[in-house]
């Protein structure tokens, strides 16, 4: 989940399955770490950075304070140089799991996966590029999740992703789409 943690500085964080209501700060990840390490990476590095997050930057974490949410989703999304991002939810929706996907995973991580597997690779030349995992996701996760939870999902990409995401394996790939007539995928 994304939260801000209602102090002086309302810092927003990535909680982990454990970590305590409101003591955030020795006990998550702070976003703006997650930036600065990206941009150092981006910037003085000169390498491409993937950010991935399948987290929830709303919800009951967030508050009702709608500037929470809103700074959570927007930390996650400055990008600088040569950053990509990709968030599972805009900021103000739910990061959707079920047992549907995988056996209980994320429904953005589910695709992001699948999709890396070769499910995205459109124009099947073995190799799945940020725009065609972009495409992919913007497709699949909103589909899915109003099918089978009656709500709205929407992936975030930010950045100009070039180059390869993934190569794909025809094996890999060949088990996933037997895989997708018996399972949702």
């Amino acid at each position: 989940h994304g939260d801000v943690e209602n102090s002086l500085y309302e810092l927003g964080f990535l909680l982990a399955y454990d970590t305590p209501y409101q003591n955030y700060l020795n006990n998550a990840v702070r976003i703006e770490d997650f930036n600065n390490m990206a941009n150092t990476l981006s910037v003085t590095k000169d390498v491409n950075v993937y950010l991935i997050t399948d987290a929830c930057h709303s919800g009951k974490l967030a508050g009702s304070d709608n500037r929470g949410q809103s700074l959570v989703g927007g930390q996650l999304s400055k990008v600088k140089s040569r950053e990509v991002r990709l968030a599972s939810c805009e900021s103000d929706q739910l990061s959707e799991e079920s047992d549907i996907w995988g056996g209980g995973r994320g429904v953005f991580s589910w695709y992001f996966v699948n999709g890396l597997k070769g499910l995205a690779d459109t124009n099947t030349d073995g190799i799945v590029t940020f725009q065609e995992i972009k495409t992919f996701l913007e497709s699949k996760v909103p589909e899915a999740v109003s099918k089978h939870k009656n709500k709205m999902q929407t992936p975030v990409a930010e950045g100009k992703g070039y180059g390869k995401m993934s190569i794909v394996n025809e094996t890999i790939l060949a088990q996933t789409k037997a895989n997708e007539q018996t399972n949702i995928v």
